[in-house]
């Protein structure tokens, strides 16, 4: 599923501790040869969560797999 930019989403990366964290998506990345989505999350985590490319502020951010979201709402809708 493509994600468009401030679309409302879940993130379920378990492996990092987040699991069902609402965010909306500012945007994409390629980097290091994976697409991924940069997505702020609505609580902020210093520990794992980063600035997404300038994107977000500190702890804020995360580069997400497109299989780790769901979608809550289209930014259409």
């Amino acid at each position: 599923m493509k994600f468009k930019e401030w679309d409302r989403v879940l993130v379920d990366v378990s492996y990092l501790g987040v699991c069902n964290e609402k965010g909306t998506v500012l945007g994409n990345t390629n980097d290091c040869g994976t697409f991924q989505y940069c997505v702020r999350l609505d609580n902020k985590d210093m520990d794992i969560r980063h600035t997404c490319g300038g994107l977000c502020e500190d702890g804020y951010g995360l580069s997400v797999l497109p299989r780790h979201l769901t979608l809550i709402t289209n930014k259409e809708a």
